[in-house]
């Protein structure tokens, strides 16, 4: 066990900044494969995204800037894909005639067209959360679905044009970390 250990330290050094890249690759494209409209055990994920998360700030806690940065990248993702699924709950529980229901599913197909380009999946978000709100739809008599299914589109299109570097920006490759 000696020999293997010291083969590994020695033979096999850790790549510190390979696996940085690799926890925020994997986070942020966890994040789109929701955009996406990937199917998922949305339990699992948010457990893992904040896996990753921990992972993320133990193998930065020596480069504090860096840590700060990455990890506040990390919880838009996590953010982002926590209303990307109470979206998707809404559209479940609402009934089949509701007035907005149309326009959330059609925002939400066009979205996830758009992953590849976040930012015009953050337009897409606005624009309807703005037809929304213009349209004044009331559902049975309740204004609070309406503007709760608007902010939550704002919400999207805030986070990722707020961390727009980061959903489009970073380059692809190959994402292995758990």
């Amino acid at each position: 066990m000696f020999f293997t250990l010291l083969g590994f330290r020695l033979l096999l050094p850790r790549n510190l900044a390979r696996d940085i890249e690799r926890l925020r690759h994997r986070i942020r494209d966890e994040a789109l494969s929701l955009l996406r409209r990937a199917p998922t055990d949305e339990r699992r994920w948010q457990w893992r995204q904040q896996h990753r998360m921990a992972r993320l700030g133990a193998v930065l806690q020596n480069q504090p800037v860096a840590m700060d940065h990455a990890i506040s990248d990390a919880l838009a993702s996590l953010h982002l894909g926590r209303e990307l699924m109470r979206l998707r709950h809404w559209l479940k529980a609402s009934p089949k005639r509701s007035p907005i229901r149309p326009t959330v599913e059609k925002t939400l197909k066009r979205m996830a067209c758009r992953a590849d380009d976040p930012l015009m999946a953050a337009r897409h978000a606005r624009r309807a959360a703005r037809l929304m709100m213009a349209a004044g739809v009331v559902e049975s008599g309740r204004v609070e679905n309406r503007q709760y299914m608007a902010a939550a589109l704002i919400d999207v299109a805030e986070l990722i044009e707020g961390h727009a570097d980061y959903f489009s920006g970073l380059p692809r490759g190959g994402a292995n970390a758990q």
